[in-house]
């Protein structure tokens, strides 16, 4: 049987499949006689045919919420949400809220304190106890500056390319810095690994370079 519609025209949902709706979909793929099984109980009594316009529209959208028959799910079928990273997708959305619920605590109690600074002092050290208030909470964090960086060539020109943003910090970058990051890194890992034993000739004995030999 083919379908009214092709399958690139059929309207997507926007949101996920319930635990229901994949049951009812894993019998259409499963094989054709649950497909032809799903297909034929759409043709049951709840249906109508009269046309849409001889009928008021609060009839048409009543009947389309209830005249419908059920399709029976068994609780075999359903199957089980897959844990991502150990945990459920429901204990992660709970971790969601709590985390949403400690920060909002956390900005009442800090309106609160704020609405207790006296009034009689300055705008600007008013501001500026606020403003620390929220340091304190970890609510306000420092704005990184902008990187920009610029390649030294093997004549010492620069490369030209677009101009520093105001306040960023400008770092000069060559192959020679590259090099000595290289070097310090082999310096550091010697240092973890300790010095190496020298296995050749015994520890505090001179070699012997041939001199005062017994005839």
């Amino acid at each position: 049987e083919k379908l009214e519609k092709p399958l690139h025209r059929i309207r997507r949902l926007n949101r996920p499949l319930t635990a229901e709706e994949r049951a009812i979909a894993t019998r259409l793929i499963q094989s054709a006689k649950s497909r032809r099984e799903l297909l034929e109980s759409g043709y049951n009594r709840y249906q109508f045919f009269e046309k849409s316009s001889d009928l008021p529209d609060w009839f048409i959208e009543d009947e389309k919420k209830h005249m419908r028959k059920p399709i029976m799910v068994k609780k075999e079928e359903i199957p089980v949400d897959v844990p991502t990273m150990g945990r459920s997708l429901s204990k992660a959305e709970q971790a969601k809220a709590r985390k949403k619920a400690r920060l909002a605590k956390r900005l009442k109690r800090i309106r609160q304190k704020a609405e207790g600074i006296s009034d009689e002092i300055p705008e600007t050290e008013k501001w500026q106890q606020i403003k620390q208030l929220y340091k304190k909470a970890g609510l306000l964090k420092k704005k990184r500056r902008p990187l920009h960086v610029i390649v030294n060539t093997k004549a010492g020109s620069r490369s030209a390319g677009t101009k520093p943003q105001k306040g960023a910090k400008v770092k000069i970058v060559d192959k020679r810095m590259k090099a000595d990051l290289r070097g310090q890194q082999k310096a550091k890992d010697g240092k973890k690994h300790g010095k190496r034993k020298n296995k050749v000739g015994r520890p505090g004995r001179p070699k012997s370079r041939g001199f005062g030999k017994r005839r």
